[in-house]
């Protein structure tokens, strides 16, 4: 998880992300959008009450500390890669396919930002997250069913945190909610940093 982590702190300096992550980005009452809106409401009325029913600790301890720890580190570092990879779609890939300034460029574009990141969350949560660092987490009886289990709200959620980003650059207040999202997960569901130790040995 630290070479992960490593990672997206690596590319989020490579691309300017993380320069652009100041004081001087944090929203106010000027310059919260509809977007901001948007990914407020999504993310801490639909998502984390959706995920909230779904987790239990199965017994395990709570911890504040492993919860901010883990929600500080993938909140920020993780949001770096989704966004390179979003700008990876909207923008290189973009105008390797379409002419610049075309109207199909102008719609389509999102589009592509939006397959290129669930090219990426879609295998790093089913082959990383889930089988090495979380422990067992759902509620016993819990749908098994993966798009019933949150899968839609979890792309509303994402939808609007990349239109956040698309529409008003504020990286600041995407890792913010990425972070809000990861510490009500974690907490929920008793992630200790011992157990992620632990299951990463596995």
């Amino acid at each position: 998880m630290s070479l992960y982590w490593t990672a997206g702190m690596i590319i989020g300096t490579h691309f300017d992300y993380i320069p652009s992550w100041s004081t001087s980005t944090i929203v106010t009452s000027k310059t919260f959008t509809y977007a901001h809106m948007f990914s407020l409401f999504s993310t801490c009325a639909i998502a984390i009450p959706r995920f909230l029913s779904l987790y239990s600790t199965h017994g395990r301890q709570r911890s504040i500390t492993a919860s901010m720890i883990f929600s500080i580190g993938n909140g920020i570092a993780e949001t770096m890669i989704y966004i390179a990879m979003y700008d990876l779609g909207s923008k290189w890939l973009s105008e390797l396919i379409f002419a610049t300034g075309s109207s199909c460029s102008v719609y389509l574009s999102p589009i592509l930002g939006y397959l290129m990141f669930s090219s990426f969350a879609g295998p790093i949560h089913s082959l990383f997250w889930m089988p090495h660092v979380f422990p067992l987490h759902f509620k016993k009886g819990a749908d098994e069913t993966f798009y019933k289990r949150g899968l839609p709200e979890l792309q509303l959620m994402s939808i609007s945190w990349l239109i956040l980003y698309a529409v008003t650059n504020d990286i600041t207040s995407v890792c913010i909610l990425h972070m809000i999202f990861n510490f009500c997960g974690a907490y929920s569901l008793g992630l200790e940093l011992p157990s992620i130790k632990s299951k990463m040995k596995d």
